[in-house]
């Protein structure tokens, strides 16, 4: 398929997205009737972009890689049996390439949004030979977000940051409630993920989450400032080596342990 034609279906799938966070900020606003009009139009919309672009052959679009499957995800434009299928599809191209991204600065963004979403960090996690963050750490002594993964280029470059946000709001599961934006209420979604060790991270004043292993046991500790009441907390991750943990809600401090021994993989 020629890049043209990429471009159109990728552009398609933002354009649906931007229809989705114009209804959501109308929503929010109270303009009702704003809200309606963006869904209504996203309900034409989808079923034109899926029929045009997906396989029925294949299950799967014809822009079958990485970037262009997350965005159809996150655009959700295939009716809601099929987005397994397609979800399945995205995993098979990132395991083909060994787990390493294979998108651009735009698509980045929607993939690591979507695997932050769905909890399947353990898709690219853990990477730290040639293309990934790991190999710019630890072969290119580099910890800033460079232009390239060479290393090359701008060391900071903002149009990439979103990879930032992805340590929090992915591995740590520090995530924003929708209707409460700016991390003034908070729901935590931690991955758990077999390659790493530890987490900590606190991005808005005193949320903490950090998860480490130590032998056969996995302990979560959580802290919430006392006047920001957790609204909802979740164990995320594809792991083999973790059981799920059940969670406590602390007393004055709102800070919480969990603590479980881990089960060996059948």
């Amino acid at each position: 398929m020629g890049l043209s034609k990429k471009q159109e279906f990728f552009n398609n799938c933002y354009r649906v997205i931007l229809w989705q966070r114009l209804g959501e900020f109308a929503a929010i606003l109270g303009y009702q009737e704003d809200a309606r009009r963006c869904l209504d139009r996203l309900s034409t919309i989808r079923p034109l972009i899926h029929k045009t672009w997906f396989d029925p052959e294949k299950q799967t679009y014809r822009c079958n890689r990485q970037a262009y499957l997350a965005i159809a995800l996150q655009s959700r434009i295939m009716p809601e049996e099929l987005r397994p299928v397609i979800l399945q599809k995205l995993e098979e191209t990132i395991r083909a390439k060994g787990g390493h991204l294979d998108t651009g600065i735009h698509g980045t963004n929607f993939l690591l949004e979507l695997l932050a979403e769905e909890g399947r960090h353990d898709l690219i996690a853990g990477k730290t030979n040639y293309p990934s963050w790991g190999f710019l750490i630890e072969k290119r002594r580099v910890t800033t977000w460079p232009e390239t993964w060479t290393g090359w280029g701008s060391q900071v470059i903002g149009t990439i940051g979103n990879h930032g946000s992805w340590f929090y709001e992915g591995l740590a599961g520090i995530r924003p409630a929708p209707e409460q934006p700016g991390f003034k209420n908070v729901i935590l979604k931690p991955a758990l993920v077999d390659e790493g060790t530890w987490v900590k991270a606190h991005p808005y004043g005193r949320i903490v989450s950090e998860w480490k292993r130590d032998g056969d046991r996995l302990t979560l500790t959580v802290e919430i400032p006392p006047t920001r009441p957790e609204e909802s907390l979740f164990l995320s991750g594809k792991t083999t080596k973790s059981p799920p943990m059940e969670s406590h809600r602390s007393k004055p401090k709102a800070c919480s342990r969990l603590s479980e021994p881990k089960t060996k993989p059948s």
